[in-house]
């Protein structure tokens, strides 16, 4: 089950890195779920005391769909590791955008 149809755009005011048009091809799968559990941690964070055990224990059970989704094992399976690879692909992600303009 792979989204090789999600595409669309976005006005230029709310262009991300600099471009209107985006497709699921644009970023590796593996990135958008590990943003999705990225994401779900940081909000849990701020309504409830999260220690680092339970953030490793969520990440390791979030990789469990990759399989399912076609990606292959790219979200990293502890908190830690999960923050360097976000910070690696938004760097790596900047870094093209400043390339095109």
């Amino acid at each position: 089950m792979r989204s090789h149809n999600v595409q669309g755009g976005c006005a230029k005011s709310q262009a991300c890195f600099g471009r209107t048009r985006y497709s699921a091809h644009d970023p590796p799968p593996g990135l958008v779920h590990a943003t999705l559990v990225d994401m779900n941690l940081r909000v849990y964070e701020l309504f409830v005391d999260c220690p680092s055990v339970r953030k490793d224990r969520y990440c390791a059970e979030a990789s469990a769909i990759e399989e399912r989704l076609g990606i292959r094992r790219t979200v990293p399976r502890t908190f830690g590791a999960l923050r360097q690879y976000m910070d690696t692909m938004l760097a790596a992600a900047k870094s093209r955008s400043q390339r095109r303009a």
